[in-house]
């Protein structure tokens, strides 16, 4: 809430000044300056908060289906026309602090029913008219041990969707994260939000045997990876595309070495037909690929064997 409010105005000929405002906004130290140009209707100035709790905010900001809490600063450089919504102009910058997530269902097997856990949120972005741009760099940070990622990122625009034809989600995102855990992920993405993954692909055992094959060497389930993808679509049905997750290592532990014990094996059979005939390195070569990729898909998606 906004509290403690001090805003020293003073006009002088043509403009109207505030400057050294302050305030206490969500519990955090706020301050204020702007400059208003009386004749043109023009404005400018600078806003920024410290360590405002971000519990209350979140929840008189947005209607969000779980709880965010932790503390967060921001700046807003801004400008406008007064009486011309669509003309203003925000730049800001935002640094949040131990947040912590709770609540949402899509996170639920992901995190195995715990709050997610954030160390930090930084994040560079533009507001423009309707559409929020995510500047490159954006980022958040998990804390050390963390099981679920090390680190997220994302870039692009989300716009308003009224009257507008484009789609409102532009984002192209990446980081390292559990493999386990992304999956959990896509399966919710897909089962709460009728999100489509990869476009056209429906079936989540298609989806992970199209990741796999495309890969040199196998991963354990456990491996944290590189991944980048991109949300596109609405909020109501975002679709997921152009996943792609890092290669490590050639051998079937992920790190070039064979699989320590408590890592899931793959077990593989190979069938030579007896008698004349060529192409049985050929067809010996194509099992091998085979049973590698059907063995990560149940890492991967669960299955038995």
């Amino acid at each position: 809430k906004l509290r403690s409010v001090s805003l020293p105005v003073a006009i002088k000929g043509t403009s109207l000044t505030v400057k050294g405002g302050r305030a206490n906004l969500y519990g955090g130290a706020g301050t204020m300056d702007l400059n208003v140009d009386l004749t043109k209707n023009t404005w400018k100035g600078r806003a920024e908060v410290k360590s405002a709790d971000l519990k209350p905010l979140v929840k008189d900001a947005a209607s969000l289906p779980g709880t965010v809490s932790g503390t967060v600063d921001l700046r807003l450089d801004m400008s406008g026309v007064a009486g011309r919504a669509f003309l203003v102009d925000i730049t800001g910058f935002l640094k949040g602090r131990a947040v912590e997530l709770s609540g949402f269902k899509v996170l639920d097997g992901v995190t195995k029913g715990k709050p997610l856990k954030i160390r930090d949120v930084s994040a560079n972005f533009n507001l423009d008219g309707q559409e929020l741009y995510i500047l490159p760099g954006s980022r958040i940070s998990a804390w050390p041990g963390d099981e679920v990622f090390r680190y997220l990122e994302a870039s692009g625009s989300i716009r308003s969707s009224s009257g507008q034809d484009k789609a409102p989600l532009d984002l192209s995102c990446g980081g390292e994260v559990n493999l386990n855990a992304l999956n959990a992920f896509l399966g919710a993405m897909r089962s709460l939000f009728k999100a489509s993954i990869l476009e056209g692909i429906k079936d989540p055992r298609s989806l992970a045997t199209d990741i796999l094959s495309g890969l040199i060497g196998g991963y354990s389930s456990q491996e944290f990876r590189e991944i980048s993808l991109h949300v596109g679509g609405t909020f109501e049905s975002p679709v997921i595309s152009k996943l792609k997750i890092s290669e490590k290592g050639i051998g079937i532990g992920g790190d070039g070495l064979p699989s320590s014990p408590g890592e899931p094996r793959i077990r593989i059979k190979i069938d030579i037909p007896t008698g004349e005939g060529g192409g049985q390195e050929a067809e010996a070569g194509d099992q091998v690929k085979q049973q590698i990729v059907e063995g990560l898909l149940k890492q991967v998606v669960g299955g038995s064997d």
